[in-house]
């Protein structure tokens, strides 16, 4: 029991010599970072750069906003003689493309469910005219405006839910 009592001590002893060691080591061995002198601070001349201002916007054009907030529920886009109806071809899907030497026409499906086959330079009842045909879409103008329909890619058909088949009794491992 003495003996034990002894040895524990011995190994607390080395413990504490080890850390006291590591310890020194470690403050003694890092070197003092030599450091780099200070920049010299150079003074920015603000007179060379320009002033910038707030637009001066008509009060006619303020009053708009005070008249139409911009979060409320009824919100519409703007209208005027500047705006334009973008919203012919929401809703149209191009289901088709036929493109051959002489042949350029699309299938679409309009919004309404009915399905319509355009050759190229034909237009919609929106006035959408169809100006070129490409594999993989078709590009429509009205007005300087363009907008491009992409052919959806096929899909896979929706997983079955009917029961999964099961292999009969005699065949199963």
């Amino acid at each position: 029991m003495k003996n034990l009592r002894f040895a524990t001590w011995v190994l607390s002893a080395c413990q504490v010599a080890l850390a006291a060691g590591c310890c020194w080591i470690i403050a003694h061995s890092t070197p003092v970072p030599d450091w780099y002198p200070a920049p010299e601070e150079k003074a920015i001349a603000l007179a060379d750069t320009p002033e910038m201002g707030l637009p001066q916007v008509p009060l006619q054009r303020l009053q708009a906003a005070w008249l139409r907030p911009v979060f409320s529920g009824d919100r519409a886009p703007d209208t005027g003689p500047g705006a334009q109806d973008v919203s012919g071809l929401r809703g149209v899907i191009l289901t088709g493309v036929v493109k051959t030497a002489t042949t350029n026409l699309i299938m679409l499906r309009l919004p309404s469910g009915q399905r319509i086959i355009l050759r190229r330079g034909t237009s919609l009842a929106s006035g959408w005219l169809l100006q070129s045909v490409e594999s993989d879409g078709a590009t429509f103008s009205l007005q300087g405006q363009q907008q491009r329909l992409l052919l959806l890619p096929p899909r896979l058909p929706a997983p079955s839910r009917d029961a999964m088949p099961k292999l009969p009794e005699n065949l199963k491992p």
